[in-house]
This record gives structure tokens, sequence and C-alpha cells, in this order.
């Protein structure tokens, strides 16, 4: 209540009583003052009280209006926490529902890649059996009892043991934007561990594993790691993308090509993270067999990469067809064709010959400062090489 209304009745009970004192003087006998002002008194005490009540009462109300609607707020407030409550209680239902879901489904893809991983070491062990019977048995027990004599790594025993007891690792090398060096991709590799852990580089047994038919087994082994990884950095939020080798020995295995089909259908969000990389000579020279599984890959929605390129008078316009999206060429290559004075084509025209097909140049074995220098007045955006990172062996998949 404002201060005006109280200015107001004061005045009017003041000016009552004022009004009584002179009444009083005029007309009480002998004009005494005394009871005319005791008269004004009370009326002015009279109007004191009853403004105090009338005041008190209009508070009261306001306070009892003021009291309601808080405890109406709370009711609300009751009514509105037990709501949310419940769709709390709501959602935590279906979050454990949906875990469990999801963790049945991690575990249904677990339970299929060590089907499949135990599939490639049977196979193994089956081509083993049949490499034996050809002359190559493996090494027979001491006649004194004791263990057989370790495997060498130029005989096949020697690669069903490094299967068999997990040393088959993947190795990763960084691919990286230029020029600022950001990570947007890694190249895997397979390399082959030894009892004493040493590790052989593929000269020493991938011509004895493509000769006794085992590549496309250790490059199933390999693929099927790598799919590992991504899904684990998948569930890292982390986006790159693996550039896989793949040879057309694995391409031709019927078997294991078409379990590897059914197993991307299962996990459709790992298609475009994954660029198979093919020699350029390899890619050349597809049978009629491995065309076909490309072309499938390619409509299930994977990309290509070319390396070990050798010849650059190629057609551009071809690989973008067959949906070749990243082509390495060594750095020195590059730098060599623009030295060249009888080159029938710059590193500038090569360049733009590749991105009008829609084709990504990927410096290939940069190890110098002095080859990013040159080459990045030709607006090459990818490097990969020692001068960015060696190749690291990737942390198992637990």
């Amino acid at each position: 209540m404002s201060i005006l209304p109280h200015f107001a009745a004061s005045l009017l009970y003041a000016g009552a009583s004022l009004v009584v004192a002179l009444v009083g003087l005029r007309y009480l006998p002998g004009a005494d003052p005394v009871p005319a002002g005791m008269l004004a008194g009370m009326v002015l005490l009279a109007g004191m009280l009853l403004h105090h009540t009338v005041y008190r009462g209009s508070r009261d109300r306001v306070l009892s209006g003021e009291l309601r609607d808080m405890k109406l707020a709370q009711t609300l407030v009751i009514d509105e926490l037990g709501s949310a409550k419940r769709e709390v209680m709501r959602l935590r239902r279906e979050l454990d529902g949906a875990e469990q879901r999801a963790s049945g489904r991690v575990r249904r893809v677990v339970v299929d890649e060590m089907h499949l991983l135990q599939g490639l070491v049977q196979k193994l062990a089956e081509q083993m059996g049949v490499t034996g019977s050809r002359g190559q048995p493996p090494p027979a027990a001491p006649a004194d009892g004791g263990a057989p004599a370790p495997a060498a790594p130029g005989d096949l025993q020697f690669i069903a043991e490094a299967i068999g007891a997990n040393r088959v690792d993947l190795y990763l090398q960084p691919v990286v934007t230029l020029p600022q060096r950001k990570v947007v991709a890694y190249e895997a590799f397979s390399r082959l561990r030894d009892a004493e852990g040493r590790i052989l580089a593929p000269a020493e047994w991938m011509p004895l594993a493509v000769a006794a038919g085992l590549c496309a087994t250790i490059d199933n082994t390999l693929l099927f790691r790598c799919v590992q990884l991504m899904r684990k950095v998948e569930r890292q939020k982390v986006r790159h993308d693996f550039f896989c080798n793949i040879s057309p020995h694995s391409l031709r295995d019927q078997g294991f090509f078409a379990d590897f089909v059914d197993f991307m259908k299962q996990n459709p969000t790992l298609v475009r993270k994954i660029v198979f990389e093919f020699a350029q000579g390899d890619f050349a020279a597809q049978d009629l067999v491995v065309r076909g599984h490309v072309a499938r890959l390619a409509e299930m929605g994977f990309t290509f990469a070319i390396d070990q390129v050798s010849d650059l008078a190629f057609d551009a316009e071809d690989y973008a067809a067959r949906h070749v999206q990243y082509l390495k060429v060594d750095a020195e290559a590059l730098l060599s064709l623009g030295r060249s004075p009888n080159a029938a084509e710059t590193i500038g025209t090569f360049h733009n010959r590749l991105e009008q097909a829609g084709i990504q140049l990927v410096l290939a074995k940069v190890e110098h400062e002095r080859q990013v220098v040159e080459l990045l007045d030709f607006d090459v955006t990818l490097g990969q090489g020692f001068l960015f990172g060696q190749p690291k062996r990737a942390r198992p998949v637990a």
C-alpha cells in the first residue's frame, strides 16, 4: 500500500478531531478548552485505531493471497518434480535397454570377428597340410625326444607359427595434410615377428607366401585386424581414414572375399573409412575375377588408392571411373618430372590432370624438407613418408 492513502486518512481523522475541538469550544458550557481538547483527542485516537485496523486487515488479506499463491506454486513444482522423476526413470530404463542391446551387438560383432580370424588360421593350417604333402613337411622332432627345431624365416612353418602365435603385427604410418602436417589418415602394413621378436621385412617371407598360396590368408588377417582398430577409433570419436594394402591374391579368394563382404554389410559405417590400396602394376593387370570383385567393393562405397606408380602416362579418367580417389607418387619421381627437359608434361599439368579427374595426389616417400618446399608451389595437399612419421606398431585391440 502506498503512502498517499495513509496520508489522506491521517488528514481526515486529524481534520475531524480539529472540527470536534472547535465545536466543543463553541457549544460546551463555560467554553472550557480542556473538555474540548479531550474530546478532540479521543476522536483523533479513534481515527488512528480505525486506520490501523483497516491497514492491518488489508495487509493480512494481501499476505493470505500471497501465501495461497505460494502453496499453489509449491504444489505445481511438486507435480513437475514428480513428472520429471518419472521421465528420468523412463529414460534410464530405455538407456539400460539400449546399452544391453548395444552390448549384445558388440558381442556378436566380436564373436563374428573371432570366427573369421579362426577361419583364417584354420585355412592356413589346411594349406600347410597341402604344402607338406608337396615335399615340405613340418620339421620332425629330434630322435632324443626333444622339442622340434624352431622354424627359420625362409620356410612355411615359420609363417604358420607367426600367425598361430599372433605375431602378424599391424603397423601404421601417418598421411598428413600439407603444409599443416595434420594427420588425416594412416596406411596399414603387415609385419611378421619371429619368436625372438625380430621384425621381418616382407621381402623375407612374402615371395614364399605368394608361391604357397598363403598371401590371401595373411592379407585377410591384416585386414580384419585393421577393421578392429577402426571400430575402436570410431568409439573414440576420432575421424581418420585407413589405407589398407590388398593384393590380387586376396581378391581371387572367393570364400574370404564373400566373408569380408558380409562382415562389412554388418558394419556399414566403416566403409567410408577404408581405402584399398593397389600397386599400379597389379591394378593394370587385374583379371576378370579381380576386376569384378573390385567393382563390387566400389558398389559398396569403397574407394581406392594407387601406389608404386612407375608410369605417369596413365588414363586419369579411367582411374576415376574405377573409383580411384588417391594416387601416391614418390616425391623424387615427381621432382624428376619437373627437372626433365624432355618430359611430356610438367608437374603442374600432371597435377591439374589429376584434379580434373577428381583424384588427390599424395606425395609418397617424403624424407627431406627440401622435397616439401619444392613441391608446395604445386598445391600438393597430402604427404606421407619418414619425414612425417615412420610406421609404428599399432597397439593390440582389447
